[in-house]
């Protein structure tokens, strides 16, 4: 069995932050790597969940849940079925992606070309790549308690690697649309 799965049955209306919210509350926090909402057109349409789990086991779990008969899974008033597919959304998930470690990042806004405000200033702060390469994280404490800032790739307008004249420091400029936070 792969770990992606095809869970339907849900109402249009339905977004990915609630069916995230939704499966994780069976498989466990964190257990969705990647995740496609799309809509059927049937005489009752209705959406469906692409969910590719970060291991085989939680996909496993998802599949027997919901295709319990003698339990329903159910989404409101939706009965939820599930199947499991044949590909990966991304089959290069699991792989060690390249992070940084003690990197200085400043919060803030550029003004110009040249001039950038800062908001805050943070020492210490580890970057990565996130489940399934769709995500940055960045670590850092402040005032002796551990954060983690997580930005979707969806909300990232730009990425830019600026090498201001007569300095040796490259600094990365991270550009978001919209933030929005649980």
């Amino acid at each position: 069995m792969g770990k992606t799965i095809e869970l339907y049955g849900f109402p249009t209306s339905v977004t990915a932050h609630d069916v995230k919210i939704f499966v994780e509350n069976y498989t466990g926090k964190g257990t969705i790597a990647m995740m496609k909402i799309r809509h059927g057109k049937g005489r009752i349409p209705r959406a469906f969940a692409i969910i590719q789990f970060t291991t085989e086991e939680y996909a496993a779990s998802m599949m027997s849940i919901a295709n319990n008969f003698l339990r329903t899974l159910r989404y409101g008033t939706a009965f939820l079925k599930a199947r499991v597919l044949e590909k990966d959304i991304d089959s290069k998930i699991g792989m060690n992606l390249p992070s940084l470690e003690g990197v200085k990042v400043y919060f803030g806004c550029p003004i110009s070309k040249e001039v950038f405000s800062v908001l805050e200033e943070m020492q210490d702060v580890s970057l990565s790549f996130g489940s399934g390469k769709r995500k940055v994280q960045l670590m850092f404490s402040h005032n002796l308690v551990q954060y983690r800032l997580e930005l979707s790739y969806e909300n990232i307008w730009k990425v830019e690697l600026i090498r201001p004249r007569n300095r040796t420091a490259c600094y990365l400029l991270i550009q978001v649309v919209k933030f929005v936070y649980y």
